[in-house]
């Protein structure tokens, strides 16, 4: 077995404190002799940056009066008598209230800003906060029952008329309780809060749709090749229950490429565009006799974009 060869050993001689120091814990770097530099180490290891710095030449006495570890005497703290404290909340969510507690107004200020919806006070973020924590039926619940608990067998010492003892988090549940109908408030506060936020979302949608309805009502273009399709559908469907149509669903639109004619090469969709064609020099004098559909194209493919349901939603929130 091949024994392990020993490092570079200390060159420098060992200090011995004149008393008890504080300690400095670092990874110190030892570059052994000359002759383990040489053996050991490369060829880089001499003139290091350590090779070229000069110990300084301490006063030892000030620094070891400096730097003495002095006894530690052990002061004996006077045990409080614990306040007792009425709880109902379980861990997590008394330390979630704690937290968000830390963040608001004092709760008399609170509870003040709240039943004037005083946005000096708080604001949008606070009021969301508050709403989220608002306490659940079996909060209030357990809330009624510890304080029936505590008035039923109250600690030493406690006067019955003075203000219960709730824990932080508790006070919060508390301050709540009081205010009438605080969740509907609240709630009405914040979709207030956020009209102007929401309304600046929406509204590029809605300009959007807008430029789009326009478009689509003002195009000749567009009424010419709807009128043929119209057309078209109705002398199809004639005689069933389906014909003398006024209009249609535009669904429609995406079935005349499938529709065949007689000769299993052109489809309906040919010819409502040639039929356009034809028609447009007379039925579009004042567009220059052209069809117009490529600014139509642009704004329709932006209004495609748009989620006319995620609007709608966005608007009711704000009514809610």
């Amino acid at each position: 077995m091949m024994r392990r060869q020993a490092g570079p050993q200390p060159t420098k001689e060992a200090i011995t404190p004149g008393c008890k120091l504080r300690s400095l814990h670092w990874n110190r770097i030892v570059l052994g002799t000359k002759e383990q530099r040489r053996e050991k180490l490369s060829k880089f290891t001499f003139n290091t940056y350590w090779d070229s710095l000069t110990e300084a030449d301490l006063d030892v006495a000030a620094f070891e009066t400096k730097f003495q570890l002095k006894a530690i005497v052990a002061k004996v703290k006077a045990k409080k008598e614990k306040k007792s404290e009425i709880k109902f909340l379980d861990t997590t969510r008394s330390n979630n209230m704690g937290i968000i507690m830390a963040k608001l107004p004092e709760l008399p200020i609170l509870e003040r800003a709240i039943l004037d919806l005083d946005e000096s006070v708080l604001g949008r973020d606070d009021v969301a906060q508050l709403l989220h924590f608002q306490p659940t039926d079996e909060e209030l619940k357990g809330m009624e029952a510890a304080e029936a608990e505590f008035r039923k067998d109250p600690p030493a010492g406690w006067v019955a008329h003075a203000p219960l003892p709730w824990a932080k988090s508790e006070r919060l549940v508390v301050m709540f309780k009081r205010i009438t109908q605080v969740e509907s408030r609240l709630s009405a506060w914040l979709n207030s809060l956020s009209f102007e936020e929401m309304v600046e979302t929406i509204t590029p949608q809605l300009t959007v749709l807008e430029t789009a309805c326009k478009q689509i009502k003002g195009s000749d273009s567009l009424k010419l090749a709807m009128g043929i399709i119209l057309a078209a559908g109705n002398r199809l469907n004639g005689g069933s229950r389906r014909g003398q149509a006024d209009g249609f669903k535009i669904q429609v639109l995406s079935r005349l490429s499938a529709t065949k004619d007689s000769s299993g090469k052109g489809t309906l969709l040919d010819y409502v565009a040639a039929t356009a064609l034809e028609m447009a020099p007379v039925a579009l004098a004042q567009d220059r006799g052209e069809l117009q559909f490529e600014e139509l194209a642009k704004i329709l493919r932006k209004a495609s974009r748009v989620s006319f349901n995620d609007v709608k939603g966005k608007v009711r929130c704000g009514d809610e």
